[in-house]
C-alpha cells in the first residue's frame, strides 16, 4: 500500500516538475517574441516571405529618401569645393534693433557640444546632458537658413513671428540634424557602394543649369527599375511610379517639401538591388528578416505547445489534488486544517515575502544577467511568477478542502454568517428592515459617492478609470438589492396565498418551506405547523361528530324499540274498557309522555343526520308560496287553540325555488311549531313571503311570552331554548334542524331577536320559471 502511495505521489510530482518547466518555455518563447522588431504587428507579417516586400523595407527606404532630401538641400550651404567647409556661415539671426548675427557650421557644433547634443555613429543626433543644457533659453528671429533655400520670414505677422522665434540650443540642433543626414549619405551611399541608390534633379525656373545629385552615375532611369525596388517621383506626375509591396505614404509631399525652390520642376529616382550585392544595412536586415522569420514561426509553436503542455498537467494536477491512490480518500495536510480565511491571509504574507525578496536580489540578478533592454520584460516575468505560484499553492489548498467538503465548514466567514442568521432568525421583522435600510443606504452612499469623487476631482487622470468597476459594483449591488426585494415580495405572495387558502378552509394546505429563506421560512413552516394542527383538529372533531351522530342513532334504536313497546301496551290497556278514572288519567299521563319521548327520540336522530350531512336530498322546484299556503291551513286550528292569528304577507304570484320538498315541509313545521310554543297568547304571528334580487325570503316573527334574555345563535344550538323554565313540551332540537336543512339546501337560516320579539329568516336562491 505504501509504494502504491509513494509511485501515486511520484507521479503527481513528475506532473509539478514538467508543469514548470513548460512555463518556463512559454515564457522564454513569449520573451523572444516581445523584444522581436516585429512585436505589435501580429502574425500577419509571417505571409511576406522576403524582407522587400516587408513594411520594415519600406520604412527604410522612406527613411534614407528623407536623409537624401536632406542632403541635397545642404549639400551646397555644407561644401566648399566639394569638402564640408565648417567656416561657412549658414545662418543668420536677428536678436533686436540692431543686433544682428551669422553662425558658421562649426559654431553650432561646438554650441551643440557643449549643451550635450552630438551625432552617434550612425549619425543620428543624440543627447547627453549636461551643465549648460537648457540653461540658454533667450530667443531670436532666423533671418537666413543656407541649408534650407525655401527659408523666409518676409510674409510673417506679429503673431507669426512669435510663433517662429527659436533658441540658440533649437537651431542648433536642426543643422545637427541637416548635418547627420549629410554624413550619413556620404558615408553609406557616396563613399561606399551600396545596394540604395538615388538620382535626383532639380530644375529652377531662374537658372539654365538643373542641380543634381546621385551615386548612380552612368546608369539610366530603366536600369535602376531592372535592380529590384524602385519608385520615380516627377513634380509633373500626380503619383510617384512604384513597384513596392508596401507603398511609401506620403513620399510625395516630402518630396515636395524638400524641393529647394519654390517655383521649377524636379525628378526624383529611388531603387535598390534586391539581389544584395553589397554589405550595408539593407543586405543586413534582409539576412536577419529569413532568421528572425523562422525563429519567430519556432517560437509560436514553441509557445502553443508549452501553454497545451501547462493546461493538460494544470488539469491532471486539479484532478489528483487531495488523492492518495486509495479510492476516493482525500488527504489533507496539517496546514488543510487552519480556517480558510488564516491559510489565505498566510499566503498573502508568503507573496509578500516573495515580492521583497524579488526586490532586494530577483532585480539585481536580472540586471546582473539580462541586456538593459530586456529588463522591463524579465522583471515583470518573475513577478508574474511570484503571483502564479501564490495562487498555485492557494488556490490547489482550497480545491483539497473543496474535494474533502471542509472548504465551507472549516471558515470563519461560515462560523460569522451562521452566528449572523442565528442572530437575525430572532430579531422582528422591523428590526430586520430598519438593520437592512441602514446597511443599504451606507453601502450604497459610499459607491456612488466614491464613484461621483473620482469622476469630479480626477478627469483626466488615470485613477479615472475606476469610476467604471465602482460603477458597475454599485449598479450590481443595486441589483442584487432587487432581487432581493422581488424575491422576497414573491415569498410574501405566496404567504398570503398560504393564508387565504387556510381562511377559505383548505387545512391540508401546505406551503414548500424549502422555497423561503430567512424570517419568511420560518414563517413558511409556522403555517404549516398552522395546517397540520388544524388539520388534526377538524379530523378529531369529525371523528367526534359521527360518533357523536352513532351514539344518538344507536341509543335512539335501542330507546326506540321498548318505548314502541310501551306505546302498544298502553293502546291496549286502554281498550280494555277500564272504567277507574284515576287509572284512565295515569294511562293519559303514560301515553302523552311516551309520544313525547318518541318525538323526542326522532327529533333527536334526524337533528344528528342534519348536522352531519347525512341527509339524501331530492331536490326539486318548490312553489315556497303555495308550501307556506299549506302549511298554514294546517297549523291554523293548532294557533286557534291558543288564541294566536296568523297575519299572512304572501305575493299573488308563485315563487319558485330548488330544495327537497319533505324536509322544506320539516322546516316550515319546526317553525310553526316553535311560534305555537313560545307566542304569547292572544298575540298575533305573521308570516311574510317575498322576493327581493336573486333570493326568495321566508319569515316569521311573533311576540315571546317568556324573556328572550339569550343571543340568536344560542337558540340554534341543540337543546336550546328561550323558555329557560323548560314548562313548555319543546325539545330544543326544532330551530337547530331546522337552520341544518336550511344550509344543506344551499340556504340561509338567521334569527333575529329584538326584547320580545322573535323572527326567523329562511333566503333561498330564486328558481327562474318558463312562463
Amino acid at each position: 500500500m505504501n509504494t502504491t502511495r509513494l509511485s501515486f505521489q511520484a507521479r503527481k510530482f513528475f506532473l509539478l516538475v514538467v508543469h514548470f518547466l513548460f512555463i518556463a518555455a512559454a515564457l522564454t518563447s513569449i520573451g523572444f517574441l516581445y523584444h522581436n522588431e516585429h512585436y505589435g504587428q501580429g502574425i500577419s507579417w509571417l505571409k511576406t516571405e522576403h524582407y522587400e516586400d516587408t513594411v520594415a523595407f519600406s520604412n527604410q527606404v522612406k527613411k534614407d529618401a528623407w536623409r537624401v532630401f536632406q542632403y541635397a538641400q545642404c549639400r551646397d550651404a555644407f561644401e566648399t569645393n566639394g569638402n564640408v567647409d565648417y567656416s561657412r556661415i549658414v545662418a543668420d539671426v536677428y536678436y533686436g534693433p540692431g543686433d544682428e548675427r551669422s553662425y558658421s557650421l562649426n559654431e553650432f557644433i561646438l554650441y551643440a557640444k557643449s549643451h550635450g547634443y552630438y551625432l552617434d555613429s550612425n549619425w543620428e543626433l543624440a543627447f547627453e546632458e549636461t551643465a549648460l543644457s537648457g540653461k540658454d533659453n533667450e530667443t531670436f528671429l532666423v533671418d537666413w537658413k543656407a541649408y534650407d533655400p525655401k527659408y523666409s520670414t518676409d510674409d510673417l505677422d506679429a503673431t507669426q513671428t512669435d510663433a517662429a522665434k527659436m533658441t540658440m540650443e533649437e537651431l542648433s540642433k536642426e543643422v545637427l540634424t541637416y548635418l547627420g543626414a549629410y554624413y550619413y549619405v556620404n558615408h553609406n551611399f557616396l563613399y561606399v557602394p551600396s545596394n540604395f541608390y538615388f538620382h535626383i534633379v532639380y530644375q529652377d525656373v531662374e537658372s539654365e543649369l538643373p542641380s543634381s545629385c546621385s551615386n548612380s552615375v552612368g546608369l539610366s532611369i530603366d536600369e535602376l527599375k531592372s535592380l529590384g525596388k524602385y519608385v520615380y517621383i516627377a513634380s509633373n506626375l500626380p503619383n510617384d511610379i512604384t513597384n513596392f509591396t508596401q507603398p511609401i505614404h506620403s513620399l510625395n509631399a516630402i518630396a515636395e517639401e524638400a524641393a529647394p525652390y519654390d517655383e521649377g520642376s524636379y525628378e526624383i529616382m529611388l531603387a535598390v538591388n534586391t539581389s544584395y550585392p553589397y554589405t550595408d544595412a539593407y543586405s543586413e536586415a534582409n539576412a536577419t528578416y529569413s532568421v528572425i522569420r523562422d525563429i519567430y514561426i519556432r517560437s509560436l509553436v514553441v509557445t502553443a505547445i508549452s501553454l497545451l503542455v501547462c493546461l493538460v498537467t494544470f488539469l491532471l494536477l486539479m484532478a489528483l489534488s487531495g488523492h492518495t491512490g486509495r479510492g476516493k480518500e482525500i488527504h489533507l495536510h496539517k496546514f488543510d486544517e487552519i480556517k480558510v480565511e488564516l491559510f489565505l491571509f498566510f499566503c498573502l504574507l508568503g507573496t509578500l515575502a516573495a515580492l521583497a525578496l524579488y526586490q532586494r536580489i530577483g532585480t539585481k540578478l536580472i540586471h546582473l544577467l539580462v541586456p538593459l533592454s530586456h529588463w522591463y520584460y524579465w522583471e515583470n516575468i518573475l513577478r508574474l511568477l511570484v503571483y502564479y505560484m501564490a495562487a498555485f499553492f492557494a488556490g490547489f489548498g482550497l480545491l483539497r478542502r473543496y474535494k474533502a467538503k471542509t472548504l465551507a465548514q472549516n471558515s470563519m466567514t461560515s462560523d460569522c454568517i451562521h452566528a449572523f442568521r442565528l442572530s437575525m432568525s430572532r430579531k422582528t421583522f422591523t428590526l430586520l428592515l430598519l438593520a437592512g435600510s441602514f446597511g443599504y443606504l451606507l453601502l450604497n452612499s459610499f459607491l456612488l459617492g466614491s464613484t461621483l469623487y473620482l469622476f469630479w476631482f480626477f478627469s483626466g487622470q488615470g485613477i479615472r478609470w475606476f469610476c467604471i468597476p465602482l460603477f458597475l459594483l454599485w449598479f450590481g449591488f443595486n441589483a442584487f438589492v432587487l432581487y432581493r426585494l422581488l424575491t422576497q415580495a414573491m415569498q410574501n405572495d405566496k404567504l398570503n396565498a398560504a393564508l387565504q387558502h387556510l381562511s377559505a378552509g383548505e387545512t391540508s394546505y401546505k406551503v414548500a418551506s424549502e422555497e423561503f429563506s430567512g424570517k419568511q421560512k420560518e414563517l413558511a413552516q409556522t403555517i404549516n405547523n398552522i395546517s397540520t394542527g388544524l388539520e388534526a383538529a377538524l379530523q378529531e372533531k369529525v371523528r367526534s361528530e359521527r360518533l357523536k351522530a352513532d351514539l344518538i342513532t344507536n341509543v335512539s334504536h335501542d330507546i326506540k324499540t321498548p318505548l314502541t313497546s310501551i306505546i302498544n301496551y298502553v293502546d291496549l290497556i286502554k281498550r280494555e274498557h277500564i272504567s277507574d278514572p284515576k287509572i284512565l288519567g295515569y294511562l293519559d299521563i303514560l301515553e302523552q309522555k311516551s309520544q313525547r319521548l318518541k318525538n323526542l327520540t326522532e327529533d333527536l336522530v334526524e337533528a344528528s343526520k342534519a348536522s352531519s350531512g347525512n341527509v339524501k336530498l331530492d331536490i326539486m322546484d318548490i312553489d315556497l308560496v303555495e308550501l307556506v299556503q299549506q302549511t298554514t291551513g294546517e297549523f291554523e286550528e293548532k294557533f286557534a287553540s291558543r288564541n294566536l292569528s296568523l297575519v299572512m304577507g304572501l305575493p299573488k304570484h308563485s315563487l319558485f325555488i330548488s330544495a327537497d320538498g319533505r324536509r322544506m315541509w320539516r322546516i316550515l313545521e319546526n317553525l310553526y311549531n316553535n311560534a305555537f310554543k313560545y307566542a304569547m297568547e292572544q298575540s298575533r304571528v305573521y308570516v311574510d313571503v317575498f322576493a327581493e334580487g336573486e333570493f326568495v325570503y321566508f319569515t316569521i316573527k311573533n311576540t315571546s311570552s317568556y324573556p328572550l334574555n339569550i343571543r340568536p345563535d344560542e337558540l340554534t344550538e341543540r337543546f336550546v331554548r328561550g323558555d329557560v323554565s323548560r314548562s313548555t313540551e319543546g325539545s330544543g332540537l326544532g330551530l337547530s334542524i331546522a337552520r341544518s336543512l336550511t344550509e344543506l339546501q344551499n340556504g340561509r337560516f338567521t334569527i333575529y331577536i329584538d326584547g320580545d320579539l322573535f323572527k326567523a329568516e329562511l333566503r333561498f336562491p330564486i328558481k327562474n320559471m318558463p312562463a
